[in-house]
């Protein structure tokens, strides 16, 4: 009998954006367990960046994100109040 070759399993990516803006780096998809990708929250003209949800947390611009499982990231943002 022959070795069998099992490749790592690759983890998914869901990037949403709630509101005015988007997100830019990384791109959604599959990854190789354990790969780091970075992300941004960029707010569209006249909104403000709220925070991070979903499997992610802050409200710094920036994300680092480690892939070891699936994974759905969601940049909030908001038009200010006048």
């Amino acid at each position: 009998m022959g070795a069998t070759f099992n490749p790592p399993p690759a983890f998914k990516l869901v990037v949403q954006a709630v509101g005015g803006g988007s997100v830019t780096g990384d791109p959604p998809g599959s990854y190789s367990p354990g790969t780091f990708l970075q992300l941004a929250a960029e707010p569209a003209t006249g909104w403000l960046f709220l925070g991070w949800g979903g499997d992610a947390s802050g409200t710094s611009t920036n994300l680092s994100l480690l892939m070891n499982r699936d994974q759905t990231v969601i940049a909030y943002f908001q038009q200010p109040l006048l």
